[in-house]
C-alpha cells in the first residue's frame, strides 16, 4: 500500500488563506483609525480656529482698550511699541489701543518663553507682537530637518504624525523633568531636616524651583537663605536675577548693590548693574569698575565702546572697540561694531578695511558679507553690493536657528489654548519665508509682517543711517526714530487689515 506523499505547499489552504484575511483585517483597521484620527483632528482644528476668530470679534466688541504685549529683545525694548499704539489710536475705527512693551535687552527667545505665561496672566492681553531670535544660539529641542525627502515631508504632513510626535516628546520631556526635579527635592529637604540653619541647602532649593518655573517658591527660598545668613553673596545674587528676569529692576538693583557690599570684586554684579542703568551715566562707571577687575574682558570693553557712541564720543569709542579686538580678533561683533562706528562718520574707508579684516579673521562670515553689501550701498558702489549681498543670502533666506523655531511654536501652541491672536514679524530687511517656515501647515491664524521691501525702499532713498543705529544684524540693527516709526507702521496695517479688516 502506497503512501501518498502531500505537497507542503498544497496543505492547510485555508489556515494559509485565514492568516492573509487576518493581517489584511488588521492593516484595514490601523489604516481606518489613522483615517478616523486624521479627519478629527482638521475637523478640531477648524472649529478652534473658528471659536477663536469668533473669541477675537467678541472681544472687541467689549467696553475698554484692546490690548497688545510685545515680546523681543533690545529691538523691542523702547524701540517700535510707542510708536505702534500711537499709531493705532490714530487709525479712528471706534476701538482704543494699549500696547504693552516687554522686549528686553540680551534676551532670548527661551528666557522669553519661561516668562510668557507670568506675561499673560499679568497683562491679559488680546494679542501677542513677536519679533524674536536675534540672541538665539545653539539647539536645544528636537528639530525636524528642512531637507527631507519627499515621502518624509508628505507623512510629516499628516496632523496624526505631528500629534504623535509631540506627545512623545511630552512625554519623555516630562518624564525626565519630573524624576530629576523630585529625586534633588528629596534630596535638599533631607538636608534642610539634618540642618535647619543650612543657606545653602534654601539656596540649592531655591534653584530647583526658578529652573521648574516656580519663581514664588524661588524668590521664598533665596529670601529664607539670606535670612539664615546675611552675609550670602550668592543669595542675593541669584534674587537679583530673578527680579531681573521679571523685569522687577528696582529690586534687582538693591540685591545686585547688596552683593557688592559683599564682596566689591564681584566683575559680574558690575556688569549687570550696567544692564540695569542702560542710558544712564552710570554705564561707564560700572563697566570701568569691571574692566578693572578684568582687563581682559572684551565684552566689557565693546558695550563700553557702544556706550561712548550714543554719546558721540567717537574717538573712546573707537579706543574701546579697539582693544576689544586686540583681546578678542575673531568676534565678528566687534567688526561689525566698529565698521558701523566709522561707517556712521561717513569714514568709509576704515570701515570697508574693518569688515574685510574681519572676513579673514572670523569663521562666521554672513553678517560680515551683509555689513559690506550695505557699505556699498551707502558708498553708491552699486555694482559692488550685490556680489557681497549673494554671500550672505543664507542669513536671508535660510531657516532660522533650531531654538527660535521651537520657541515660536511653542508660543503658537500657548496661545492657542488662551485664544489670543498671533502676530509674527520679521526684521528689517529680512526675507519673511524663512520666518513662515517655522511654522509649515501649522500658519493658520498668524498675522506676518514682512519688513524687508518697505525697509529695503527706504534705505535706498534715505540712506542706512537714517533707519538703523547700527548693523549688529549684519544687514540691520537697532532703528532710529524714523526706522521704528516704519516699523511700526508695517505692524499696524497688518493688525488692522487682518484683524479688523481696515
Amino acid at each position: 500500500m502506497h503512501s501518498e506523499i502531500l505537497d507542503p505547499k498544497q496543505s492547510h489552504p485555508q489556515t494559509k488563506t485565514s492568516f492573509c484575511s487576518k493581517i489584511a483585517l488588521i492593516l484595514f483597521g490601523v489604516c481606518l483609525t489613522v483615517i478616523i484620527i486624521e479627519s478629527a483632528l482638521r475637523i478640531g482644528e477648524f472649529l478652534i480656529l473658528s471659536l477663536q476668530e469668533y473669541g477675537n470679534i467678541n472681544s472687541i466688541s467689549q467696553k475698554g482698550s484692546y490690548r497688545i504685549l510685545c515680546l523681543g529683545e533690545s529691538t523691542t525694548q523702547g524701540q517700535y511699541p510707542h510708536f505702534l499704539e500711537e499709531i493705532l489710536n490714530q487709525s479712528n475705527i471706534g476701538i482704543r489701543f494699549s500696547v504693552i512693551d516687554k522686549g528686553k535687552a540680551a534676551t532670548n527667545t527661551t528666557i522669553i518663553l519661561k516668562q510668557l505665561e507670568l506675561y499673560l496672566d499679568k497683562y491679559r492681553p488680546d494679542m501677542i507682537v513677536a519679533m524674536m531670535g536675534v540672541n538665539d544660539g545653539g539647539a536645544h529641542m528636537p528639530y525636524e530637518n528642512p531637507g527631507s525627502s519627499k515621502i518624509t515631508l508628505f507623512f510629516k504632513s499628516f496632523k496624526t504624525y505631528k500629534l504623535i510626535r509631540l506627545l512623545w516628546l511630552h512625554i519623555t520631556t516630562k518624564a525626565k523633568e519630573t524624576g530629576l526635579f523630585n529625586f534633588r527635592l528629596k534630596e535638599v529637604f533631607a538636608q534642610i531636616e539634618n540642618t535647619p540653619d543650612n543657606d545653602v541647602a534654601y539656596l540649592d532649593l531655591g534653584l530647583s524651583y526658578q529652573n521648574r518655573g516656580e519663581l514664588q517658591q524661588a524668590e521664598q527660598c533665596f529670601k529664607k537663605a539670606l535670612e539664615l545668613n546675611p552675609k550670602n553673596e550668592e543669595a542675593y545674587l541669584k534674587l537679583a536675577m530673578l527680579y531681573k528676569d521679571q523685569s522687577e529692576l528696582q529690586q534687582a538693583e538693591q540685591c545686585f548693590k547688596k552683593a557688592l557690599e559683599l564682596n566689591p570684586k564681584n566683575e559680574g554684579a558690575y556688569l549687570e548693574l550696567r544692564w540695569l542703568c542702560a542710558g544712564s551715566e552710570q554705564v561707564e562707571g560700572y563697566l570701568n569698575k569691571a574692566l578693572e577687575l578684568n582687563p581682559k574682558n572684551d565684552g566689557a570693553y565693546v558695550e563700553l565702546g557702544l556706550s561712548y557712541r550714543d554719546r558721540g564720543q567717537y574717538q573712546l569709542a573707537e579706543e574701546s572697540l579697539q582693544k576689544a579686538l586686540e583681546l578678542n580678533p575673531k568676534k565678528e561683533r566687534i567688526y561689525l561694531d566698529l565698521g558701523w562706528l566709522y561707517l556712521m562718520q561717513h569714514k568709509f574707508l576704515l570701515a570697508e578695511q574693518c569688515f574685510k579684516k574681519g572676513l579673514v579673521s572670523c569663521q562666521d562670515k554672513t553678517k560680515l558679507n551683509a555689513a559690506l553689501a550695505v557699505l556699498y550701498r551707502e558708498m553708491g558702489k552699486i555694482s559692488i553690493a550685490p556680489e557681497y549681498a549673494y554671500k550672505a543670502e543664507g542669513l536671508k533666506f535660510g531657516y532660522f536657528d533650531p531654538e527660535t523655531a521651537q520657541n515660536y511654536r511653542k508660543l503658537k501652541q500657548v496661545l492657542d489654548k488662551r485664544n489670543i491672536k498671533l502676530v509674527c514679524v520679521q526684521y528689517p530687511l529680512r526675507n519673511i519665508e524663512s520666518l513662515k517656515r517655522i511654522f509649515g501647515d501649522d500658519s493658520q491664524g498668524i498675522i506676518f509682517v514682512d519688513n524687508a521691501l518697505s525697509f529695503r525702499e527706504a534705505v535706498r532713498e534715505g540712506g542706512y543711517a537714517l533707519y538703523f543705529k547700527d548693523i549688529f544684524g549684519g544687514d540691520f540693527g537697532h532703528c532710529t526714530d524714523k526706522g521704528n516709526s516704519l516699523l511700526a507702521l508695517n505692524i499696524a496695517k497688518a493688525i488692522l487689515r487682518g484683524v479688523f479688516r481696515k
